[in-house]
């Protein structure tokens, strides 16, 4: 799951909301994988399922409902923040 920062001010909104690390990763609830990508136009926010077999059907709704939560904390720790970018 991942907030993708593509704009023409990619780079200071990303650096705008790692500024806010500590409290955003408060908020999330977990550490996020911050990815400046200096090489590229964009960079990214990211949270990762580790320990998971995507063909392992039996697991599927493990994953689901990791999905689901990700994406609502991912929506309400950056949705504000995001907004505020702006």
């Amino acid at each position: 799951m991942e907030l993708t920062i593509d704009s023409l001010a990619a780079k200071q909104h990303y650096n705008a909301l790692l500024a806010q690390r500590l409290e955003i990763e408060r908020d999330f609830g977990a550490p996020l994988d911050w990815q400046e990508l200096p090489d590229r136009h964009m960079s990214r926010i990211a949270t990762w399922k580790t320990d998971c077999d995507p063909t392992d059907e039996s697991r599927w709704h493990e994953y689901v409902e990791w999905m689901v939560d990700a994406v609502l904390r991912m929506e309400a720790t950056f949705r504000g923040r995001v907004a505020a970018l702006e």
